[in-house]
Order: structure tokens, then C-alpha cells, then sequence
């Protein structure tokens, strides 16, 4: 990690640093904290003022655990340097900012409505085959996220892939100014998370957003299957554009696929991919990484490698045993329509028996009702014999799905139905938005994981 002192701190956070001895300014910190019970001895804290929660409440617990010093909005009585701002988020995108400035790694920034974990993942794990890399982990992909990731880089970092989120219009924009990327990627804008957007064509315009902080030499990678492709390559502005897809005019395209692999045509030459992780869309994910590793100029043996030791990242089509005997599919990080069909598409080339869980898909806006029957129709389209509802939805897909279709209000007698009934020779889905927290049914129904499973 990166060391500052108190005094670049403060100045780069536009704050005023007072309290305890004036030789304590030149206190070097690398470490910074949110949450008062993870500070750890040395970090400097910021206390975040959000809707709910004050971090100024906790600073004397902070404190207590060792924080060297704290930023906040108000002045503390307590006997560490303290940095008063006036907005305490600004403070921390400023801190994320001051890493990113110092670091002489590229950037790789990632959004897409889905696929864009999975997307961070494969890059990550490519590029670490190259030299010590930076990514985000978990889903700190927000404004909080981002600047704590940031914050983590350190001198040894020759990458850094960060992954980007959003709730609403302008949120990305915000991301790239504090990250900064040298390579933007957008994987695609589907009906996820339509809530705050206003509908699809914003959507896809806050995806844009990642385009616009690119500079002039930067490189912007697009999915050139999306309709909104023309519109991402008018608003990057860039002459360094590199399409992936299935369509015949990308840069990185899909060739034939056999058993022996999929074949990835690239501009410098074929790929042959035989990867752990099944489904189409993983093909794509996959094609993704690679236009961002051609654009660092990372040789093909290298991503063919990287890609086919990589197994599935949890939450996201992770093949378990089920306790009873049967095959869980655990893809319960998330959910919405475009990634429910990718979950189906995985689930009907399973043998045997093919249940779904599916819990609520949220933020779908005025059409959610639409969207959940149109599920339960597609699942038993794809032969689907058992639907399991949870959440306030359930009714609704159990109303479209039909004959097998049953709603739970209570995780527990689901779990102890299926604990009974998810015997060998079938094979269920996880599906549902992370408020649904259904991984906590995999949980209880699974006994370990492989990462298996057919493409």
C-alpha cells in the first residue's frame, strides 16, 4: 500500500487537520476503515455521515481500536488528529483518488448490467498470470467500494480492474472520476435494476457513463451484439474501440463451438477456450476479458491458460451436491430477467429433472409483475418441472408456471422439503435477487461445492 501523511491527507481532502501534538501531522497512514469494528491499529477512519447511520457516532470506538486519526464533518473531543470536512463522502473519494494518482498501474474499469463480477474475475485472474494485480472484491462496487479498493493499491500493482455498479443515473460518472481508467468496459444493459434508471435507454446510459473519464489514448471495449453499441461507441469518443460478440464485424467474435472447446477469433489470431465455467453467456464473459487482454497486449497462450483454470465465482452457477443426493446449481448472488434466461439456459442441458427456486427479481420497476410471469413461462418452456416461489412475487409465478408450481413464505419448510425431495437425478436452480439472501437455502440443503457442471 501507499503511505500518505496527514498533511497530504488533508490537503487533498480539502479538510482541516487540528488536534493532539502538531508533530502528529506527519503521521504516515496506508490503511483507512468505514466500519469502526474492523479498524485495526494505525488506520485512519472516516467517519461517513449516510440516511441511516453516522460513522461520527463511532469514532470513539474507533479510536479505541487504534485509529490513528479520523476524518469527519464535525470536530470529535477525542485525542487523535482529526481532519473536518464538509462532506465526508467527498473526503473518501478523494483518498481513493489520491492512491489512484500515485499508482502508475493501468485501469480497467467494468460495468454491464450483467456479467460484470464474472467479467472483473476472468480479467483479474489473466492479468495476474502477467504481474500483480488489484481487483475489487466482493461488491464493493459502489461509492464506497470503489475508493476503498483504490485505497488498497500499492507499488507493486501493474493492474487494477475495478468494478463498477449503479443504483441511478450519474453513478458511474462519478466512479471513473475518482478511478480514472485506461480501458472501459461495458458487457451489456439488460432489464436489471430498471428502478431509478427510467427504463432501459437509461439504463444504458449510465452504463455509457464509464466511457466519458477515458483518455485520449484509452480503450474502450464494447459488446457489438447490444442494440446500444452504436450509442457507447459515439459517446467514448475513442479511437481505440475493441467489439466482442457473437457478431461477425467484432474485434473478438465467437467462432464454431464442439466439444473440443469454443473458438474465439481475435485480432491476433484463434483461440480455442475449454473452460470449467458452463453456459453461453460464460463463452461471451470470456470473449470480454479477452478484448480487454488484446488491448494490454497479453499473449493468447496467456488467456487461454488463465481462462481455463478458473472455476465459477460463488453465488454464480456454482455446481453442489444437495444433501438428499440431487445437483444444486447455486446462483443466488443475483437476479433478473436476462441472467434468470442464461441460469435456464445451464439448468436445461443438466440429464434428469430439472426444478427452479426463484425468489423475487427486485428493482424491476412498473413492469416486475410482467417479468416474473414471463419467467415461470419460460421456465416450464424449458422444461422446468417444479417451481419453488419464494418472496412477494411468488403467487405470480406460481400462477404462470401452473401444474408443480409451489410458494413458500417460510426458507425453513422449503429447506426441509428439499432436504428431502432433491434426491439423485435432479438438478435444481438457485435464482433471486441477493435481498432474497437464498444463499442461505444453499446452505442449508448442500453438502460441498465442485465448480463442474456442463456447458
Amino acid at each position: 500500500m501507499f503511505r500518505f501523511d496527514l498533511t497530504q491527507i488533508a490537503v487533498k481532502v480539502g479538510g482541516k487537520l487540528i488536534g493532539a501534538d502538531v508533530d502528529a501531522f506527519d503521521l504516515v497512514i496506508e490503511n483507512i476503515a468505514i466500519d469502526s469494528r474492523i479498524v485495526e491499529q494505525g488506520d485512519l477512519f472516516v467517519a461517513i455521515k449516510g440516511e441511516n447511520h453516522d460513522g461520527a457516532d463511532y469514532i470513539p470506538q474507533a479510536v479505541a481500536c487504534g485509529a490513528a486519526a479520523v476524518i469527519a464533518e464535525a470536530k470529535s473531543d477525542i485525542s487523535v488528529p482529526q481532519i473536518v470536512v464538509d462532506d465526508s463522502w467527498k473526503a473518501l473519494a478523494a483518498l481513493g483518488n489520491m492512491a489512484r494518482e500515485s499508482s502508475e498501474a493501468s485501469f480497467v474499469a467494468v460495468t454491464g448490467s450483467n456479467g460484470k463480477t464474472t467479467v472483473k474475475e476472468m480479467i483479474k485472474v489473466i492479468l495476474s498470470e502477467v504481474a500483480p494485480t488489484l481487483a475489487t472484491q466482493g461488491n464493493l462496487n459502489n461509492e464506497i467500494g470503489v475508493p476503498l479498493t483504490l485505497f488498497a493499491l500499492g507499488q507493486e500493482h501493474k493492474y487494477a480492474v475495478i468494478e463498477m455498479g449503479a443504483s441511478k443515473n450519474g453513478d458511474i460518472k462519478y466512479l471513473t472520476q475518482i478511478a480514472r481508467p485506461d480501458i472501459s468496459v461495458v458487457t451489456n444493459a439488460s432489464a436489471a435494476h430498471l428502478q431509478g434508471f427510467g427504463g432501459l435507454e437509461g439504463v444504458a446510459k449510465t452504463k455509457g457513463e464509464i466511457f466519458e473519464s477515458l483518455p485520449e489514448e484509452g480503450t474502450a471495449i464494447i459488446n457489438a451484439d447490444d442494440e446500444f453499441a452504436g450509442y457507447w461507441k459515439d459517446v467514448s469518443g475513442s479511437e481505440n474501440i475493441i467489439t466482442f460478440g457473437k457478431c461477425q464485424t467484432a474485434d473478438v467474435r465467437l467462432g464454431k463451438i464442439d466439444d473440443s472447446g469454443a473458438e474465439i477469433e481475435t485480432p491476433n489470431g484463434e483461440l480455442l477456450l475449454n473452460l470449467k465455467l458452463p453456459g453461453m453467456h460464460n463463452i461471451n464473459n470470456a470473449m470480454t476479458a479477452t478484448a480487454v487482454a488484446i488491448a494490454l497486449n497479453i499473449p493468447l497462450p496467456t488467456i487461454k491458460s488463465a481462462l481455463e483454470k478458473m472455476g465459477s465465482v460463488k453465488g454464480r452457477l456454482c455446481f453442489q451436491k444437495a444433501n438428499a443426493g440431487g445437483t444444486v446449481i447455486d446462483d443466488s448472488y443475483n437476479a433478473n430477467p436476462a441472467s434468470l434466461q442464461a441460469g435456464l439456459q445451464v439448468l436445461s442441458e443438466q440429464d434428469g429433472e430439472k426444478w427452479l427456486l426463484l425468489g423475487d427479481m427486485a428493482e424491476l420497476g412498473d413492469d416486475t409483475e410482467l417479468f416474473h410471469a414471463q419467467a415461470a413461462q419460460t421456465a416450464h418452456e424449458l422444461g422446468v418441472t417444479r417451481l419453488f416461489a419464494c418472496g412477494a412475487n411468488s403467487e405470480i409465478l406460481v400462477e404462470n408456471f401452473g401444474v408443480g408450481a409451489q410458494a413458500y413464505q417460510d426458507v425453513n419448510f422449503l429447506i426441509n422439503d428439499l432436504n428431502k425431495d432433491l434426491i439423485k437425478g435432479i438438478t435444481l436452480l438457485v435464482k433471486g435477487s441477493r435481498m432474497m439472501k437464498l444463499d442461505q437455502v444453499v446452505n442449508g440443503i448442500s453438502v460441498k461445492s465442485n465448480n463442474g457442471g456442463k456447458r
